[in-house]
């Protein structure tokens, strides 16, 4: 499996960078995401002690809870306890001590899942990684299917009376 020669290529890896592909790479692969998907994750996103990713889809203003397989939970896991903050983007950069990482772009993430492939001496896109993915849920018959959708609320802002001023 593709996922199976990706993983391979980074395990040789110690780079802290190392963590942060594998989790992203397995995260992809586990419920056959995009990369918009994953792209605005953030910590709180992932609830671990239930297994369930939060997906925002910013069109219907809704969330959709996806469960995640326990081996993705353990690499999840491994990556933000090594991160050691607990809040903000979930994918970021390895800031040296006293910096503070950045929020990785989908372009960045498009690069990293090339250049893995690169180590793994493989030739894909980014839709050919999600292509292959859907097509092992098929032949696993495992369901890409999602939780209920809950509603995002608009936040209303109050507004500014300017003729009590």
């Amino acid at each position: 499996m593709m996922i199976d020669q990706l993983l391979a290529a980074i395990a040789s890896r110690t780079d802290p960078e190392a963590l942060r592909d594998r989790a992203f790479l397995t995260l992809l692969w586990d419920r056959a995401f995009r990369i918009k998907d994953v792209h605005p994750l953030d910590t709180e996103d992932i609830n671990l002690d239930r297994g369930i990713v939060r997906i925002r889809d910013r069109v219907n203003r809704v969330f959709r809870f996806h469960p995640i397989e326990a081996g993705t939970r353990t690499t999840l896991e491994q990556w933000i306890h090594h991160r050691r903050d607990v809040v903000g983007a979930l994918f970021t950069t390895i800031a040296p001590e006293g910096k503070i990482p950045r929020r990785l772009a989908p372009r960045d993430l498009k690069i990293i899942l090339m250049g893995c492939a690169s180590e793994a001496r493989l030739s894909i896109k980014a839709d050919d990684y999600r292509r292959a993915a859907l097509v092992e849920f098929i032949r696993s018959r495992r369901s890409p299917a999602t939780c209920e959708p809950e509603r995002i609320e608009p936040v209303k802002k109050p507004r500014l009376d300017i003729r009590r001023i």
